[in-house]
């Protein structure tokens, strides 16, 4: 066990209690676990929860968000971990990222969770910096979870970016103890002039187009870790004068020409869409790999993003932008991953799908690998999304090979692997060059 807590006595199948801001991370070896006893479970998975209560175990309840219970899979064939972060909706989940990097936070951002009013606080990363969680609320009324996080973390002054209204600021006056500051503008690159006004000589700036809100998330985790401002050009693609003071010394655009204007001395980062500019900013960027957030990058579900920037800017961590087909940094990230790393994917599996976070951890699992054994590919049929990676591996006692149209191995000796990341969907057929009675085929859908 780590963490806080308070307890009378800890011993197997005893109901504790007493327990405050416990982080309980369990190596589970029994054969049945139920919450009210903590009795050992027999599975390989190292489950980790942060319990939120400040009484008995049994009756944990946490309105608005799922018990955090992140599953870590340790069979990566790189070494390389999987995770998930997630709550029951976007505000569950800023509160569950907010508790899994913080057990105390002097400040908090508070932004509105719609996503019409989501872009009025794309700049709030930088603010956030490393220190401070990003939380949701709606926008004209505090959301009761969102409450009991600040509560919890003690915060005395919160940051209100963006639309949130009077209302939302007289409730959290009303907790006492709490400082509201409101950064707001008449329009989103008004709202970046005010929250860039708040950094302390930033180091250099990160220029979006007005409505790029995907690209400002991009460079979001790398603005929290290093102060780099995140403006927001007009329309037309020119700087505000409101936001020329802070450019700082070195400035970047993120997007193409279409979205922002050439700026003397500035580097240009994009690509031909937001997944794309993604993998151009990862590239051009320094970050540390020994951890890595996916996010999905479509509109929907752009404000994961936004809320685990504070908690990736902490290690220096990127946020890799995906979709229901992949991941367009994929390769790259894979081959800057430290050993040990843990890629942790922002939002359950609907939004976040398994084969997406696999491919990004380059985490080879059972149904992405082909046996060759007794001159037999098994599974003969195997059933892949795009963007998946399957590897063959040669279990038998003979060298055989993989033939195709649209890929081919060299000569696998016993125990040699291949490797083919299928990109597009279709039917593809294989055989063995040396043994051509043994074939199989791949659907990627």
């Amino acid at each position: 066990f780590w963490g806080k807590l308070s307890v009378k006595s800890i011993t197997k199948n005893n109901v504790y209690t007493d327990f405050f801001d416990l982080l309980v991370i369990l190596r589970l070896t029994g054969d049945s676990c139920s919450l009210q006893n903590l009795s050992w479970v027999k599975k390989e998975r190292l489950w980790v929860m942060r319990i939120l209560t400040t009484k008995t175990l049994a009756g944990l309840v946490i309105t608005g968000m799922a018990l955090v219970m992140v599953p870590f899979n340790l069979s990566a064939d790189n070494g390389v971990t999987t995770a998930r972060l997630f709550g029951t909706d976007r505000i569950g989940t800023a509160v569950v990222v907010s508790s899994t990097g913080w057990m105390t936070a002097d400040t908090a951002i508070l932004a509105p969770a719609a996503d019409a009013n989501l872009v009025d606080a794309l700049a709030a990363a930088p603010l956030a910096g490393k220190a401070s969680p990003i939380l949701l609320t709606e926008k004209d009324n505090l959301n009761s979870t969102t409450k009991a996080e600040l509560q919890r973390l003690r915060v005395t002054k919160v940051f209100a970016v963006g639309a949130i209204n009077q209302t939302v600021v007289d409730q959290l006056n009303a907790i006492g103890g709490i400082t509201v500051t409101v950064l707001k503008g008449e329009d989103r690159t008004a709202t970046a002039a005010a929250i860039a006004a708040k950094l302390i000589n930033p180091a250099g700036s990160f220029v979006v187009g007005y409505g790029a809100l995907a690209d400002a998330l991009s460079v979001a985790s790398y603005a929290a870790a290093n102060n780099y401002s995140i403006l927001v050009a007009n329309p037309d693609g020119s700087l505000p004068a409101s936001e020329a003071a802070f450019k700082g010394a070195n400035v970047n655009i993120i997007g193409g020409p279409s979205l922002v204007d050439d700026i003397a001395g500035a580097t240009r980062h994009y690509g031909t869409d937001r997944f794309a500019t993604n993998k151009a900013v990862l590239n051009a960027l320094v970050y540390n790999y020994d951890k890595v957030y996916v996010a999905n990058g479509t509109d929907a579900h752009l404000v994961d993003s936004l809320i685990a920037s504070s908690l990736a800017a902490k290690s220096g961590a990127p946020i890799v932008l995906c979709d229901a087909g992949g991941a367009a940094a994929a390769s790259d990230v894979q081959a800057k991953l430290a050993a040990n790393a843990v890629v942790t994917a922002l939002g359950g599996s609907t939004i976040v799908s398994e084969n997406v976070l696999n491919e990004v951890a380059h985490k080879i699992t059972e149904n992405h690998a082909i046996s060759i054994k007794d001159f037999t590919f098994t599974p003969a049929v195997l059933t892949v999304s795009a963007g998946s990676t399957v590897v063959w591996t040669n279990n038998d006692s003979t060298t055989h090979n993989i033939k195709s149209s649209d890929f081919n191995s060299t000569d696998l000796a016993p125990g040699d692997t291949f490797e083919f990341k299928f990109e597009k969907t279709g039917t593809y057929n294989y055989s063995c060059g040396i043994h051509p009675a043994m074939t199989g085929q791949i659907i990627v859908k």
